[in-house]
């Protein structure tokens, strides 16, 4: 349900500060400015000071890369204030400094040394310092990159002193000694052949002697990094601090941020915001311990004001807010979907996996990750999501009989587990084709359920406008009265007129709704077009596109049970090969009902969500509200154990 909501006005005599804290550490209100109307001018003597302090931590946490990540777990805030003030963070920040001022040397000096290494090793072979080109009399030695085809020839044939420095594929490197005269014509022409000039330092040495001291000094400057590795390992000793050092400055800051939120007069400051229904009682004896001299008014709140939308619900329904969060926060004074989508989305996800091998696993893996996240809101309500929709698998899975596939039917039937399970099973989508159509019929019946469900949604969410309840109850009419007409049919066995009655009434439903959409239209064309597209539209889509959805129940249902059959029928044909068949038969086994359940446990999820957000949602929800964000202290890298 969606958490009622108070706008408070909080005006307040003596220190903010320490008030505020005690609520960050809480969590309770959502923090605003009062409204000018007010005549309270903006208090700007509150400054945080944490900025310098965070950049220090975070050039810390940049220095241990990957290093600084994890969860730190902080008993008590007791616990963390005394780690804060015992944290030697100058010492650290100053280590880390010298450790990244060593990295980025190291860095341009193996870079620079690369790119020599690079260049060296292209004229190694030339038997002179290239320097000492610039200098012969009377001549002067250029290099340059030529086709490889046409190195060789320039090489046997050009009437110049030519080398061959380096041989590659499509190119090689060639040094020509000119004529001091004639050597900007010639370069002219070699370009025109497709020859390109190369820039080379001139050493003062030769390059193979210049290449040898080089590599010396490469592979130096690699232990000297491998050396600092060792260091950031003395500087990640520090990990945990730092982490819990980055929430604490960053709460800081938050706290600075609503500083800047109060406003103040001559004696009195105060701000506003919004308090949870439940949590006025804890607000108030914050207030009352750490600021006695306050006053607090607070009033409910209305639609207009865009109030903050928070939901809380049964522990059993909580776990599924992960599904209605993924569409976005019901508007503030509708209805909130989690409670009523969550047996459905459960029922959708099971007939989508259909197997409850399958869901045992999947409650397995769950449970077993939830040790891991029993801290993190988010993820913990998606594995308890799972749990309960793996329960739901294995409850259909066993009335269905699917058991990694068709396997019941493939071991002993003297087994007695295997007996058991086979009294458990009322319907299996691969028997008959009377069995296949009766699983289908399920699927259309559950979702024509919610369908229904969801008009009468509609119909409460309009209870305080009887004005507007007329077209909620003419489309629950309409819903009920076509499947109600059809059984009567069906059986055969009622008087003709009670179907005239029940057809009559139908036609006078739609009727009644074309003339409502009708008279909302002032243009008598649009009155025409409503008039005539409404019953087509309500036919079209909540009487048959709608339950048409809810087949693909059906088909990821089937779909599941096929591919695990095909599995089997793989491993026991791998069974029976020579020496290796059992071995193989496992692998397959384990890989394929694996690749299966990853593959279908995703398509579970995506389409039971498509169900409720497409054919459930449309009839009731209306989605546009502001979550909750409540002034709260950051916990990115830390998970408090429990207040104090």
């Amino acid at each position: 349900m969606i958490v009622p909501m108070l706008r408070f006005y909080l005006f307040l005599v003596g220190e903010v500060e320490r008030t505020l804290e005690q609520l960050q550490k809480k969590g309770l209100v959502e923090v605003e400015k009062l409204p000018r109307e007010f005549g309270f001018l903006p208090d700007r003597s509150a400054k945080s000071g944490t900025e310098t302090i965070l950049q220090q931590v975070d050039f810390v946490k940049k220095v241990l890369g990957p290093r600084a990540t994890g969860k730190v777990l902080v008993r008590h805030h007791q616990e963390e204030e005394k780690l804060v003030q015992e944290t030697p963070l100058e010492t650290i920040f100053s280590l880390a400094s010298q450790i990244q001022k060593k990295i980025e040397v190291l860095t341009r000096r193996e870079k620079r040394l690369k790119q020599m290494v690079e260049e060296l090793e292209t004229i190694e072979k030339l038997d002179i310092p290239p320097a000492e080109l610039k200098t012969l009399k009377n001549f002067a030695g250029r290099f340059f990159f030529s086709p490889t085809e046409k190195a060789s020839w320039l090489v046997e044939n050009y009437d110049c002193p030519v080398q061959l420095l380096q041989t590659k594929a499509t190119r090689s490197l060639l040094l020509i000694i000119f004529p001091v005269r004639e050597m900007e014509e010639r370069v002219k022409k070699l370009l025109a052949l497709g020859l390109s000039e190369v820039s080379v330092t001139p050493y003062h040495r030769k390059p193979s002697l210049i290449l040898e001291k080089v590599h010396c000094l490469l592979e130096r400057t690699r232990k000297e990094k491998e050396d600092i590795s060792g260091q950031l390992e003395k500087l990640s000793l520090w990990r945990e601090k730092i982490l819990v050092l980055s929430d604490w400055y960053n709460s800081r800051k938050v706290l600075g941020e609503n500083l800047q939120l109060i406003s103040s007069s001559m004696f009195v400051k105060g701000f506003c915001g919004w308090v949870p229904q439940p949590k006025l009682k804890e607000f108030q004896e914050v207030l009352e311990k750490y600021c006695p001299d306050y006053c607090l008014i607070t009033k409910p709140a209305c639609p207009r004001e865009n109030p903050p939308v928070a939901l809380v619900n049964h522990p059993l329904v909580e776990p599924f807010e992960v599904v209605t969060d993924t569409y976005g926060k019901p508007l503030y004074g509708t209805i909130d979907p989690t409670g009523p989508l969550s047996l459905f989305f459960a029922l959708s996800f099971a007939f989508c996996l259909t197997d409850a091998a399958y869901g045992v696993i999947v409650i397995a893996v769950s449970l077993f990750l939830l040790r891991y996240f029993c801290f993190q809101v988010q993820p913990r309500k998606f594995f308890l999501l799972m749990v309960i929709s793996g329960f739901f698998t294995v409850l259909v899975g066993t009335l269905t009989g699917g058991w990694f596939g068709d396997l019941l039917t493939l071991v002993p039937a003297h087994w007695k587990i295997t007996s058991f399970l086979r009294k458990l099973a009322v319907v299996n989508p691969l028997g008959s084709s009377r069995e296949t159509f009766l699983f289908l019929g399920i699927g259309l019946v559950v979702g024509y359920l919610q369908i229904i469900w969801g008009l009468s949604l509609n119909i409460w969410k309009w209870r305080r406008y009887p004005q507007n309840l007329i077209e909620p109850w003419i489309l629950l009419l309409i819903q009920i009265l076509v499947p109600v007409i059809a059984f009567t049919i069906f059986r055969g066995d009622s008087s003709s007129w009670m179907i005239i009655i029940l057809v009559s009434f139908l036609f006078f439903c739609f009727l009644s709704l074309s003339l409502l959409k009708a008279r909302q239209e002032e243009n008598f064309l649009l009155k025409l077009f409503w008039a005539f597209y409404t019953p087509y539209n309500v036919a079209a889509g909540n009487l048959l596109a709608d339950p048409l959805s809810y087949c693909r129940l059906f088909g990821l249902g089937l779909s599941t049970s096929v591919l695990a059959l095909a599995v089997n029928k793989i491993v026991f044909l791998a069974w029976n090969l020579p020496y290796l068949g059992f071995l193989i038969a496992i692998f397959v086994f384990l890989l394929g009902h694996l690749s299966v359940l990853v593959i279908n446990l995703l398509g579970a999820y995506v389409h039971s969500s498509r169900l409720q957000y497409l054919e459930f949602f449309s009839k009731f929800f209306e989605a546009g509200g502001r979550p909750f964000r409540p002034f709260t202290e950051i916990r990115k890298h830390t998970i408090l154990q429990k207040g104090g």
